[in-house]
């Protein structure tokens, strides 16, 4: 599979989903365009163009706007 087709697929598969950190922080992620993960880090943009910089191990939930818990450190 090319990066391409990666991307695309992607891009129609994504939901909304909100990240919570050990601190308690919440942050709702509204489109794949204003996410970038890496393998230690997570850089969000939010509405006004500002970027958020989250460690990987300060989360400790993924979860649906729903609240259905989608992912849950130990």
């Amino acid at each position: 599979m090319q990066t391409k087709q990666i991307l695309e697929e992607i891009v129609k598969r994504f939901r909304p989903f909100v990240v919570t950190t050990s601190d308690g922080y919440s942050v709702s992620i509204q489109s794949v365009n204003h996410l970038l993960v890496g393998k230690d880090s997570m850089v969000i943009m939010d509405s006004q163009g500002l970027f958020e910089f989250i460690p990987i191990e300060q989360v400790t939930r993924i979860s649906t706007k729903e609240g259905d818990v989608l992912l849950e450190a130990p």
